[in-house]
């Protein structure tokens, strides 16, 4: 469940640490809220137990500066595109003890040490290319070395504080127009999006409509539907904001949402 403010509240979560949980798995950053998630004391709480924990740091990768080791989880995994890389490539990284304990869910090329009478008489290569079955997709490993190493050439943490502060600026903005209701208060963002709807209009057409004025933000529930019905929605519309952004966007983006009011009022 969620605290009032919109964090998680993992503290009072019943069974989470208990015996029979083998995997916590849980979003950096939720891509919904905007709301950073501790995943730092959650690791620590978690390893005290011998509980897996596995990171999704697609909403946090592009923005944060990283640093696994004292993140102390077991898995972390991301999306080439989050980091202004290419589409259908990302990464899963893996403490060494812990793909030691693993089998290959796919089978196939270049993950093979030797083939037997049947999967179970044959032996893979060591961790990790025992669980990279196949043709790699080399295109698009170039392509997100090309991502990480600009990545390494930005200051993360000074853009992430004027991301965050375009962020909340609009926000703000938003919720002076008519209609708009944040799913959180501006004062809670801590990363460069939030979600949004428009009483009376579908977030699809909010989406489409900002869309043919020149403005991308994303709509639908965000692959997030327990938080959806916990909002009481059943989709927000969102903006994010990247390296490229400045205060002309929000200016952009509020024209579009004013258009949405006045076009379904």
């Amino acid at each position: 469940e969620l605290t009032e403010d919109g964090r998680l509240d993992w503290r009072n979560a019943k069974g989470l640490f208990d015996r029979r949980t083998r995997l916590i798995a849980l979003t950096h950053v939720s891509n919904v809220l905007g709301i950073e998630n501790p995943v730092d004391v959650i690791c620590r709480a978690a390893r005290e137990r011998g509980i897996a924990v596995l990171i999704d740091g697609a909403q946090s990768v592009g923005h944060l500066p990283i640093d696994l080791k004292a993140a102390g989880c077991d898995f972390f995994a991301c999306s080439a595109h989050k980091m202004y890389g290419p589409a259908g490539i990302g990464l899963l990284y893996g403490r060494s003890e812990r793909l030691a304990e693993m089998q290959p869910l796919l089978v196939g090329g270049g993950m093979v040490d030797r083939v037997g009478e049947g999967v179970e008489a044959s032996d893979w290569i060591e961790a990790p290319g025992c669980f990279e079955a196949g043709s790699p997709n080399l295109p698009g490993a170039v392509g997100f070395a090309a991502a990480a190493d600009y990545l390494r050439s930005v200051d993360l943490r000074q853009a992430h504080g004027r991301e965050v502060a375009l962020a909340r600026a609009a926000a703000a903005a938003l919720a002076r127009i008519k209609g708009v209701r944040l799913t959180v208060t501006q004062d809670r963002i801590d990363s460069p999006l939030f979600s949004f709807t428009i009483d009376g209009v579908h977030p699809h057409d909010i989406a489409q409509l900002a869309g043919e004025a020149g403005v991308a933000i994303r709509a639908g529930h965000h692959c997030a539907q327990p938080l959806m019905r916990h909002l009481g929605v059943d989709a927000t519309a969102r903006v994010s904001f990247g390296l490229y952004n400045d205060e002309a966007d929000i200016d952009a983006l509020c024209q579009a949402v004013e258009q949405a009011t006045s076009l379904f009022s």
